[in-house]
This record gives C-alpha cells, structure tokens and sequence, in this order.
C-alpha cells in the first residue's frame, strides 16, 4: 500500500459554478485563463472572489438609466473567459477567429456553439486602465493560440450618445 506523504499538503480540486443563484439574481464568478480566482484589488466590503451580479430586478435610477449588473466599486472590469476556451488555452491550440462581445451570458452562449468568444463587461471595458493596454490574458490568449482574427462584436447601442453625455461633459474620447 502506499503511504500518503504528510509533509506535502494534499491539493484538493473543488469545482466551482460560474453561475450561481443569489437572491439579487446570478452571480458571474470571473477568473483568469490561469483558472485562478480573482480577488478584489481594494478593501472591500465584498470578501469572496471577484464577480458580478445580474440583477434580477434591474434598478431604475432617476436620471433614467438603467442598472442591470453590479459590480464593486473601483474595481477593474476583468474580461470574461468561458471554460471550453481556458482548456484551448492550456494545450495552445489553434484558434483561427476569436471574437470579442460585450457581455459574459452572450460569450458563454457562443462557446456553447463553438465560437472562441471572450466576453466584456461593456464597449469601454476592452483595456486595463492600469496599463492602458488590451487586457495582459487577452494578449497571451491571442499568443499562445495564435489567433488570426480578432472580431469585435458591440451592442446596437454602441454610437449612442446622448444630450446628457454633452450636457455633462462626458469625455468621448474614452468611448470606441
């Protein structure tokens, strides 16, 4: 028989949901293509993992704008990598066309279908504001799977800009 050797701690993997119900609606668990957990960068009052909310009730604010997610404050908007395109990731394969979409449920609903798809929390979330730079896992997918095209798909309300946008001199450079 073998002896287990107690001088090594015994990793032990523990599947965890990437959607999960929460009363507010489903928390969307983001990770890196490391599969590792990404923890809040500043104190928080959230003390699990990074992730996001898809309201159930989205909140209706009184300027007129609509909340459909939650998400910490000041925290970066990490991009979003469905399971099927970690694994390609791991053993490098080849992906000819990798799309980019605004949206986690609409990139885990194209892996579903075959598609190499990273979603994106919004059209403005392409980059870490940190470095200014497309997000670093986006770039060492795109290395290690030699991708040969990158599709960016946007929502129909991408060139909206609205009187508030100007009245409140919002700096458009920062939108596509």
């Amino acid at each position: 028989t073998l002896k287990q050797d107690v001088t090594r701690p015994v990793n032990v993997l523990k599947p965890v949901p990437v959607f999960r119900e929460t009363e507010k609606g489903i928390d969307i668990l983001v990770y890196n293509l490391d599969r590792q957990r990404i923890k809040y960068t500043k104190e928080s009052k959230w003390k699990h993992d990074y992730c996001i909310t898809r309201l159930q009730q989205p909140i209706h604010k009184a300027n007129g704008d609509i909340i459909k997610y939650l998400k910490p404050k000041g925290e970066p908007s990490y991009p979003f990598f469905p399971p099927r395109l970690v694994e390609k990731y791991c053993t490098s394969g080849k992906i000819d066309t990798l799309y980019l979409t605004e949206g986690f449920f609409k990139a885990f609903k194209a892996d579903m279908h075959g598609i190499w798809c990273v979603g994106l929390q919004s059209i403005t979330c392409l980059r870490d504001k940190d470095t200014n730079s497309i997000w670093p896992d986006i770039l060492k997918l795109i290395e290690a799977c030699k991708v040969e095209r990158l599709v960016w798909l946007t929502d129909g309300d991408y060139m909206n800009i609205t009187s508030k946008d100007i009245a409140d001199g919002v700096d458009l450079s920062k939108r596509p």
